[in-house]
């Protein structure tokens, strides 16, 4: 949003008073700063203030013009650089004469070179990938032999251990041991298959009958893993197959098993288990890789696992079907390749059936073999994460000694299934790499019929080399040639060059020139140089400043002094050159102060300060520019400038005047939209200006740092002007106004009813400058800013700069809008950092029907808070509230305030402030993790927290709403029927409770609602640290000041370990307590004009009622030593808590009891003379 530009009042303006250029005619103040606010609103519902609000850029300032000696800098400037071009013509001669001697030799081997570095790269990455595909492929084999060799013997010694015999041996629960088997082996399924003899068939089938209940076992641990997506629906019922069957007879239907040479092998127990329970019994040895080659006689032979045959795409369903749903299986396989679905499904694709023995004795292979694993292996399971990702191409060809071969092509950590046969690209294959996928065998080993022996053989691709491939050595070869060319147009192109160059050091002394000019009027800075120029001719062995030395010794002369400006030089005590320093007879000099800026900036972080100071006094600035005002430097919040020096000006008062009219208006335009960013009292902020006009001697103090600087009476005389002014007020001494009076400006002047007393000049009259409207002479300050009789003054506290701000209308909405802005980032933080699920977010329309008990008795030992550990792992983005949840969060901060009393220190403007003081108080927090990296800092927990954040917040805002302006004791005596609700404890603190708690349940804050809590479990903890942070600031229950003492103890002190295990949720609400506390106490421990007012208002308050006559006993003959206890009973031990528990910055803790012992000590001596003044304006205000 475009914001106007700063507004100056004119001069026609100045001699009579009229609107403001933005406003409309006949507006009222109250629509002005409503619509000024709405502006406001929309310009801040970014997270920062827009740039152009701080914008001082003034389009009607006229620019200065350049001085002559900055066009003689810059001619010098020239002038040297053109007499070192007779270096550049050499140069380029040199460098034409080597690129024609070096081009034809380096182009020549340029190409040689890189192309074959591409090939000895190219070779060398094939190489070394090959290498990597080596390792993986050895750990994928142990895996497979290691893993079914330690199931084989995990049988063997279970049933030893259960005193079974084979093949009568049942492992209960046989999927919780299979399934961490699969996965470290990546078989897609295994089936155990004991050998059972013909005369054991009987009672082998009473056996497996009795024991079939370990496949229910099975199913259940399958199900609750949920490794695929099978149901229990999907499991058939009722008995296995009661004897040992093949699938032989007509069309594939079972029949009894006709193994030729026994024993049989029927599966008995398979992981994952199957669908059909009469998969069981189904003999092993029907199928085509347990016939081919005999494989018992295989396993006797050779005594270890082995691979067969690669399965025909029929086996591989007629195995895989068994346990697998075809989307599960698509989706295994998926895992691990990708390929044509339009060719063939994924149990076409290549499975291997390895065999492993199992002994009748474990670790004993020489032991009788009773039986064996038949594992199905997916060969797309092993061809994966062979490469990193991003290279692509090799071929990767299984092939086995039994003649078959599968091809894929490796893209990164995936691969392609191509098909089966070798597809790879004969040109490549010189680059055939192999890969055993065996343990190492023999030389001249001979495998059994119907074992297998694989290897994958790599071979490299056009898409794998073109990765090597590059023109890098045709293009370097092209620059070489092209070297000379370029080196030519760039030596006839040097000369533009060099101007180049010179142009950049010249603008380099132009900046230069800039600075100095901000620092030092035209006139010094010229004596400046000079200075220097004399300086560096004498080191040279010039003589230039014997003249000048001879004009100083003359002077000494004259005033009796024997010491020569060459003895000055070996004493070492003067600067042997004169000081740069002049006499101005006539200017006028402004001392300007920020009115209330020291109790304010108490209340601030110091990047607040400085964002307060910069933007007023860069304003302050840009109209100086305009007024042509010699800004002189600033001291603090002090602002100095002077008019009639460097350039004499006849009219110095009248344009002294004018600017600091200006501004006055320009402070309080940018304090109105600061308030929205930096707490709306800051919208309190004015100034406090004075002038005196006389003469001043300036010139520039050297040394180091050295500056231009104001010396004499006019200056002193000019601060007293200001130091004894009134805030929002001019005020001029005799002399500038008989400046005023005879440049006829009288109606400016209205004399000061009592004379000024200035520390060292006595008494003054003075007088302040008044604009005329009207026919009357109204103060310098816009609308009811007017000057305060001395009379008036005296009988004023001395809150901030002595005037009692009242908390208008405007102020409240300003109050409002701060505080919604500043609860809507903490909204914005929890839309960012919140990750519940839809399903568990609770009925935001059924919320106002829940009815609560007092809010005393939900009061726990902590609030559990959510580990650490979930906010790191939730949000990350950038989130904001929904607008109609900041509307109704607008909303709903205007009814609470709204809701809250009209009492001098109980009421919405106190309760903006505490809220202020609990985001500082957080922004304070020490966040850093402990020594040992572990987050155990309860610190840490209420930062990641946002919930808890605002509950806290929302709590200091509310604390105070249904106070009365007596205490609770009083409170509970006039209101029988809530001190009976409420047990008579913490009334108001409940009734508060009570009250926000309902309007925030009423349907029409349902999206703010939404915006808070999405779960159960954040709407409670939100009412938790809502009502722990509430009741906490009823400092006045001892059971509640008890029990917060206890918990402080545990949470911070030393604990049992059974107490440890909630410490950190103890801290931290501990430590959410405390800040509210602190908060609400906060004018205690900051600036004397900040406890004094809000003391006062305390006080007023108080007197108030027992006036009315609800406070029993004149409560200012016990404020004194009252107020005293506070401090020692209340504020230091907060503070020492504060500093012990090592939770905050220790800085502002320190700086907190300081400010305490300062306005305990100063209350002790001062606090008599206060309480009377304070009874006065209570007594002068109703008599009024």
């Amino acid at each position: 949003m475009m914001l106007r530009n700063d507004a100056y009042i004119t001069d026609e303006v100045f001699e009579q008073e009229g609107a403001p250029p933005d406003d409309a005619p006949g507006e009222s103040r109250v629509r002005r700063h409503l619509r000024q606010s709405m502006m406001m609103s929309s310009a801040m519902m970014s997270e920062n203030l827009s740039e152009d609000v701080f914008d001082f850029s003034d389009n009607n300032l006229e620019n200065p013009e350049p001085s002559n000696n900055e066009d003689d800098a810059v001619r010098e400037v020239n002038a040297v650089a053109q007499r070192e071009i007779w270096g550049v013509h050499l140069w380029k001669c040199m460098f034409i004469f080597v690129v024609l001697a070096t081009s034809a030799l380096v182009s020549s081997g340029t190409y040689i070179v890189l192309k074959s570095e591409e090939d000895d790269d190219y070779n060398e990455s094939y190489d070394r990938f090959v290498e990597a595909m080596r390792d993986a492929v050895e750990v994928h084999v142990e895996h497979i032999f290691l893993g079914f060799e330690s199931m084989a013997n995990f049988v063997s010694s279970d049933a030893a251990a259960q005193g079974a015999t084979f093949p009568f041996y049942t492992l209960k629960n046989f999927e919780a041991e299979g399934e961490s088997i699969r996965k470290f082996s990546r078989a897609a399924m295994f089936a155990f298959c004991p050998f059972v003899e013909t005369h054991q068939i009987p009672e082998w089938m009473n056996y497996s009958n009795l024991n079939q209940g370990w496949l229910d076992n099975s199913r259940e641990w399958a199900l609750r893993s949920g490794e695929s997506s099978v149901v229990t629906a999907d499991y058939q019922t009722g008995p296995i197959t009661p004897f040992i069957y093949d699938l032989g007879g007509p069309g594939g239907t079972p029949q009894q098993a006709q193994t030729i040479d026994p024993p049989y092998a029927p599966v008995w127990h398979i992981s994952p288990p199957p669908f059909n329970p009469q998969t069981i019994n189904l003999d092993g040895n029907f199928f085509q890789f347990a016939r081919a080659g005999n494989a018992k006689e295989i396993l006797e032979e050779i005594r270890e696992g082995f691979f067969t045959r690669i399965l025909v795409p029929g086996e591989t369903g007629a195995l895989t079907s068994l346990i697998f749903k075809p989307e599960d299986h698509d989706a295994y396989v998926s895992g691990f390749v990708d390929w044509n679905r339009s060719e063939f499904t994924s149990f076409d694709h290549p499975h291997n059936v390895f065999l492993q023995p199992v002994f009748q004795d474990a670790l004993d292979s020489t032991s009788r073999i009773v039986g064996y694993f038949a594992v199905n292996l997916i060969w797309d399971a092993y061809v994966t994460n062979l490469l990193p990702e991003g290279v692509n191409g090799p071929y990767c060809v299984v092939k086995n000694s039994c003649g078959q071969s599968l091809t894929y092509r490796l893209t990164g950590n995936r691969a392609f299934y191509i098909g089966r046969g070798d597809f790879h690209d004969p040109k490549y294959d010189s680059t055939e790499r192999v890969i055993p996928f065996s343990r190492p065998l023999a030389d001249g080993y001979e495998p059994p019929e119907g074992r297998c022996i694989f290897s994958f053989h790599i071979y490299s691709s056009s898409e794998f080399e073109d990765l090597y491939e590059s023109n890098t050595a045709v293009l370097l070869t092209c620059v070489v040639s092209s070297a000379f060319f370029f080196l030519i147009v760039s030596y006839f192109m040097y000369d533009w060059f060099v101007r180049r160059r010179n142009s950049k050091v010249v603008r380099l002394a132009a900046k230069t020139s800039e600075i100095v000019s901000s620092l030092f009027p035209s006139i010094v800075r010229e004596r400046l140089y000079a200075d220097k120029q004399q300086k560096q001719e004498q080191a040279n062995g010039q003589n230039a400043f014997k003249n000048a030395t001879y004009q100083q010794e003359k002077a000494l002369h004259r005033q009796g002094s024997t010491v020569t400006m060459n003895q000055m030089d070996e004493e070492g005590f003067m600067y042997k050159s004169s000081p740069i320093a002049d006499l101005y007879a006539d200017t006028t000099i402004m001392f300007a102060d920020i009115a209330g800026f020291t109790s304010w900036s108490s209340t601030r972080e110091p990047a607040q300060v400085f964002t307060l100071l910069e933007t007023i006094y860069g304003a302050f600035d840009t109209i100086a520019k305009r007024r042509r005002v010699f800004k002189v430097e600033t001291i603090g919040d002090c602002y100095v400038a002077v008019a009639g020096l460097p350039d004499p000006m006849k009219d110095h008062a009248v344009t002294m005047c004018r600017y600091a009219k200006d501004c006055l208006h320009k402070m309080r335009e940018l304090t109105q939209r600061l308030g929205q960013v930096l707490g709306p009292d800051t919208m309190e902020l004015d100034m406090r200006c004075g002038l005196h006009s006389g003469a001043v001697t300036a010139g520039v103090l050297r040394g180091e740092k050295g500056r231009f600087q104001l010396f004499g009476d006019t200056m002193n005389t000019a601060s007293r002007m200001e130091s004894t002014g009134r805030k929002g007020m001019v005020q001029v001494s005799q002399q500038t106004a008989d400046l005023l009076l005879a440049a006829g400006k009288k109606h400016w002047l209205k004399p000061r009813e009592e004379k000024v007393n200035a520390k060292g000049k006595g008494e003054l009259q003075t007088y302040w400058v008044t604009t005329r409207s009207s026919g009357s002479d109204a103060g310098l300050s816009t609308d009811d800013h007017n000057p305060l009789s001395s009379e008036d003054s005296e009988h004023l506290s001395s809150f901030g700069d002595g005037v009692d701000v009242r908390f208008t209308e405007d102020m409240a909405q300003s109050h409002v809008k701060w505080n919604a802005d500043l609860l809507r980032g903490i909204l914005n933080t929890i839309a960012q950092k919140r990750c519940a699920p839809e399903s568990a977010r609770i009925d935001h329309n059924a919320e106002s029907e829940i009815k609560y008990g007092p809010s005393i008795d939900e009061l726990r030992e902590f609030v559990t808070f959510p580990p650490i550990e979930s906010y790191l792992e939730s949000g990350g983005e950038e989130a904001l509230v929904d607008y109609e949840a900041y509307e109704e969060l607008e909303d709903f901060v205007a009814a609470v305030a709204e809701m809250y009393g009209d009492h001098p220190y109980h009421n919405f403007e106190h309760a903006s402030r505490v809220t202020m003081s609990v985001i500082k108080m957080f922004g304070e927090l020490n966040t850093e993790p402990s020594a040992s990296g572990r987050v155990m800092n309860p610190a840490v927990l209420l930062s990641m927290d946002p919930v808890a954040q605002l509950g806290c917040v929302l709590a200091a805002l509310v604390q105070d709403l249904s106070h009365t302006g007596v205490p609770n004791s009083v409170f509970i005596g006039e209101n029988d029927e809530l001190a009976a609700t409420y047990g008579g404890r913490c009334v108001s603190e409940q009734q508060s409770i009570d009250s926000v708690w309902e309007l925030l349940m009423e349907s029409k804050y349902i999206n703010l609602r939404r915006a808070i809590y999405h779960t159960e479990e954040e709407k409670q903890r939100f009412r938790q640290v809502f009502i722990h942070c509430v009741l906490a600031t009823d400092v006045t229950d001892a059971k509640l000041s008890e029990s917060r003492k206890e918990r402080w103890n545990k949470a911070f002190g030393i604990v049992s370990r059974a107490e440890a295990n909630n410490r950190l949720n103890l801290q931290a609400t501990m430590l959410l307590e405390t800040i509210v506390q602190a908060s609400d106490l906060i004018h205690t421990m900051q600036h004397w004009e900040v406890y004094e007012k809000w003391g006062g208002k305390l006080f007023e308050e108080v007197y108030q009622a027992h006036v009315e006559g609800r406070i029993e006993g004149d409560p200012s003959t016990s404020w004194i030593e009252g107020e005293t206890k506070m401090f020692d009973n209340l504020v230091f031990p907060l503070t020492e808590r504060l500093l012990e528990c090592k939770i905050f910055k220790q800085g502002t803790i320190n700086a907190y009891i300081d400010f305490a012992k300062d306005n305990r000590n100063q209350w002790t001596q001062d606090g008599a003379t206060i309480v009377g003044d304070l009874v006065a304006k209570v007594h002068a205000t109703r008599s009024s």
